[in-house]
């Protein structure tokens, strides 16, 4: 549990629901996580639609690195997305093989464009 620094204050943080978390990653850009046992998913939502494809790099970065160091690479998992048009979820691969907006978009970066999808863990580490 989480756990104020001031002991006059110490108590442990209320939730709406045990399985659901909010992480700000910077201003306007926030992911909610809600965990559904049956399925042994994960669903994620963002606030901000700018923030789409840099989501899914953030998130597919921080499976990597928790299957590496802690799960010894035994972790599988499938990355979704939803369609804007249908609201049906198509997989990430097909979303980018279509550049799918706004999973798949392209950002100004020094001057230059770069495709979010070709991000790594480099990339990820530099932008936190």
């Amino acid at each position: 549990a989480l756990k104020v620094k001031d002991e006059s204050l110490e108590k442990e943080p209320m939730w709406p629901f045990r399985n659901y978390l909010s992480i700000e990653l910077e201003p306007g850009f926030n992911l909610k996580l809600l965990e559904d046992h049956s399925g042994e998913k994960i669903h994620v939502f963002i606030e901000n639609e700018r923030f789409a494809s840099r989501s899914v790099q953030v998130l597919q970065s921080m499976l990597y690195k928790v299957n590496v160091d802690f799960m010894n690479s035994r972790l599988l998992w499938e990355t979704f997305v939803e369609e804007p048009d249908t609201e049906n979820m198509v997989s990430y691969e097909e979303a980018r093989r279509r550049s799918l907006k706004p999973w798949c978009a392209s950002v100004e970066k020094d001057g230059r464009n770069q495709n979010l999808s070709s991000t790594d863990i480099l990339s990820f580490l530099e932008s936190l």
